[in-house]
């Protein structure tokens, strides 16, 4: 039999599971459309539609990156409180969580809270260097909806987007990360 407090983090390891599995998804898709080479001079409207389909991924790992995140914190918040023989003076942290009449059960969320404090700052990192891909992204797509813009195959060379990919690979990497810790966090409460 599962702790009552336990319920909702077995939901919360679906969500963030879900969320990570989804986000990786979008950065995979989001690298392999940005993989060189990105021929600027030859086709502009070409990369315009490409740019906005990298867009759209990115769109969707970070705000599955952003709620994976979120979950993970409020999975913690809960759990510290709801454990508690009084909710109003919580657990200090989440290693201060006893075991009471289920010691098994409790050691098993434990862990996995444990997981999600390793797991958030990779997530949260992701999310940042998708925000900044996102960021670049929207100015290359500024640049390029100008029409013979001067100096434009200067600005968005191979160089510009081989940074992009680069990033939206770093992203990807840190969120495989997160993923990982995340589905063992899943498999631990469920």
């Amino acid at each position: 039999m599962a702790l009552r407090w336990t319920v909702p983090l077995q939901r919360r390891a679906v969500e963030v599971e879900l969320c990570c599995v989804r986000a990786r998804g979008f950065l995979a898709a989001a690298a392999e459309s940005l993989a060189p080479p990105m021929p600027v001079a030859d086709a502009p409207a070409d990369v315009r539609a490409r740019l906005e389909l990298v867009r759209g991924m990115l769109t969707g790992a970070s705000d599955g990156l952003a709620l994976a995140a979120c979950s993970m914190e409020a999975a913690e918040l809960f759990a510290v409180r709801a454990a508690a023989a009084n909710p109003i003076r919580p657990f200090p942290s989440v290693q201060h969580i006893t075991d009471g009449d289920h010691p098994a059960a409790a050691a098993a969320a434990r862990l996995a809270l444990i997981l999600f404090q390793s797991a958030r700052p990779c997530t949260e990192q992701a999310c940042t260097c998708v925000e900044w891909c996102r960021a670049h992204l929207r100015t290359a797509e500024s640049l390029l909806a100008v029409p013979a813009l001067p100096g434009v195959d200067g600005i968005l060379d191979g160089e510009h987007f081989n940074a992009l990919h680069d990033a939206v690979e770093a992203a990807l990497n840190l969120t495989k990360f997160g993923a990982v810790l995340a589905i063992t966090a899943h498999w631990l409460v469920r």
